[in-house]
């Protein structure tokens, strides 16, 4: 004899689903914001913002750049334009990595690496640059004695502007890190 199997109808199913608790105390944080929002959520809003504030550590930049006419400056500008660009790539990535298409079944998750190398990239060839001109500088101080006074008035000012906006960042970054358990 067979035992009489009574399918549940789809109501009781979703009343049980919505009456279960968590078992434990990491599905219970997970029932915070975390669900509200997912991994990728997370870290393109994460991105956005700090493309932001590296945007606003640029434009500084320049304005003390064209102030004081400093290489220091423009080093310090051009790797913070450097990251920009690199966020704004980074955030276009991170929205097509995961998207699977016909011709890339499991998404374009190869582009990532590719990325990182195009960004070191332009890292070496900035920090190149700034060898030469550096050393260039050097050559004329040490040899002809010709060098020029620098003016640090704005360069403090916008260095702890940026100090505190570093720190900001970071406090962010960390907030949004324990959102998705230090994934």
């Amino acid at each position: 004899m067979k035992p009489n199997k009574v399918k549940p109808n789809k109501k009781t199913l979703l009343q049980q689903i919505n009456a279960a608790k968590p078992v434990n105390a990491l599905t219970s944080k997970l029932t915070s914001r975390t669900r509200k929002r997912s991994h990728k959520a997370i870290e393109r809003r994460a991105l956005i913002v700090g493309i932001l504030m590296n945007t606003m550590q640029v434009l500084g930049g320049v304005v003390v750049v064209l102030m004081t006419g400093l290489q220091a400056m423009f080093l310090d500008t051009a790797f913070t334009f450097i990251s920009v660009v690199s966020g704004i790539v980074a955030v276009y990535l991170s929205s097509r990595s995961v998207r699977a298409t016909k011709r890339f079944p499991y998404g374009m998750f190869a582009l990532e690496p590719i990325y990182a190398i195009c960004k070191a990239i332009f890292t070496i060839s900035l920090l190149a640059f700034s060898l030469l001109e550096a050393g260039s500088a050097a050559f004329e101080y040490f040899v002809y004695g010709r060098g020029e006074h620098m003016s640090l008035g704005p360069v403090l000012v916008y260095e702890l502007v940026v100090l505190v906006l570093c720190f900001s960042l970071w406090a962010y970054y960390r907030a949004e890190n324990h959102e998705i358990n230090n994934a």
